[in-house]
């Protein structure tokens, strides 16, 4: 829901709506069913019960997702198959055979490429990129794989996470050293880098994973450069600095990532389709209103993202993510038919049969032509009929071994 800056929360909500809210910090959900009249005059009173491990799971999983969701599966995809491809650049071999990180030997093939009294950077390209240069208040995507002199292994690695980093350049967390040897690519490259200690950790290192006085030999491929004004861009910038965009800005960069997430959900792309919805939501849901306006731009655009994001996690098989982001739309507007149709939806998968039913037939009240509410209504009874003459068979077969 979007804060209402300077004034206190007046919004009186009824029994639906507070049965959304947390009690004492924790996430609750509704146990008990209601009528369609009282659903209808906003009367129903619910009996709240603690969230269930699996929403739990589901919500944190969403949560994580959106977090480090700077990517899209099919560049993560491509990057470890590239890797494969290209085998262990890396790596050589010693006397034994064994293969380890041999910097003296990589430097032979590798350009200095900053230098004070004496070399301190060293660059291979091991791929040419195709797109813009990154500059030193650049916002980007990249992967990196970090290794120690005389290791068979990486010390840090987002390609195992499958993670990749999203920074911006002017940001004190990337060392002096990586930053300036990130500004010598492009979008698309992908390169080498060994740095002396001096441009690193110097002597203190980073216990404990890095000693001091480490050279540090880094493999970093740039995914994408985000540009000034994109919600990537911004979720980067401190505080201070996301305070002077405009709503109007904000509103556009939410909206602007709203139809991003629609063609990635027409090209069947779901999951890069949801994080793009929920990384719009992020964005609005702790941004102030100053007038009703504003008010109500945010809401209407906010059931939209989160009816979307319902239909996604649908799509990706997360039906407590459903609920949750459905019962977010019910809470702006309880009489959205959209957020009730995908609720239903999602108790029809989780085996709530009645409440599957309540919601599906309110639904299908406000929009009584509408197919797809008509067919998810054919299925759940489809389902209740099967499920019935199944738990039907087993009375049975019971009944028959104690006789």
């Amino acid at each position: 829901m979007p804060a209402r800056a300077n004034e206190e929360d007046n919004i009186e909500f009824d029994g639906f709506q507070r049965a959304m809210e947390a009690i004492n910090g924790s996430m609750t959900r509704v146990r008990t069913g209601v009528s369609l009249n009282q659903l209808r005059d906003g009367g129903a009173e619910f009996e709240l019960g603690q969230v269930s491990n699996r929403e739990a799971d589901e919500i944190k999983e969403d949560e994580e997702e959106t977090d480090n969701g700077w990517w899209t599966q099919e560049q993560l995809e491509r990057q470890l198959q590239e890797d494969v491809k290209a085998g262990q650049p890396i790596l050589t071999a010693d006397e034994d055979g064994d293969l380890k990180v041999d910097m003296a030997f990589l430097k032979q093939d590798m350009d200095v490429i900053y230098q004070q009294e004496k070399p301190l950077i060293w660059k291979k390209t091991l791929a040419i990129g195709h797109g813009q240069r990154v500059t030193e208040n650049s916002t980007i995507g990249f992967h990196s794989v970090s290794y120690l002199d005389g290791s068979d292994s990486p010390f840090d690695s987002s390609v195992m996470r499958q993670r990749p980093f999203l920074f911006r350049l002017n940001n004190d967390l990337i060392v002096p050293g990586l930053r300036f040897a990130i500004m010598t690519m492009c979008v698309g490259e992908k390169a080498l880098f060994i740095l002396d200690p001096s441009v690193a950790y110097k002597e203190m290192g980073c216990p404990p994973r890095i000693p001091g006085n480490a050279e540090l030999l880094y493999q970093v491929e740039i995914i994408k450069l985000y540009e000034e004004g994109s919600i990537g861009n911004f979720l980067t910038l401190p505080l201070e600095q996301q305070a002077t965009y405009s709503f109007d800005k904000l509103l556009e960069m939410a909206d602007s990532e709203r139809k991003s997430g629609n063609s990635y959900f027409v090209s069947d792309k779901k999951r890069d389709a949801g994080i793009r919805y929920k990384r719009a939501i992020q964005v609005l849901e702790s941004r102030p209103c100053f007038n009703d306006q504003q008010e109500k731009a945010v809401k209407d655009l906010l059931i939209k993202l989160y009816c979307n994001t319902a239909n996604t996690s649908l799509a990706i098989n997360r039906p407590y993510a459903a609920m949750t982001f459905s019962r977010k739309a019910l809470d702006i507007d309880k009489y959205c038919v959209k957020a009730l149709y995908f609720y239903g939806k999602a108790k029809t998968v989780t085996g709530d049969y009645d409440d599957a039913e309540r919601y599906l037939t309110k639904a299908a009240e406000l929009r009584p032509e509408n197919p797809d509410i008509i067919s998810a209504l054919q299925r759940l009874n489809s389902r209740v009929r099967a499920d019935r003459q199944t738990s039907a068979e087993l009375e049975k077969k019971m009944a028959s071994i104690f006789k």
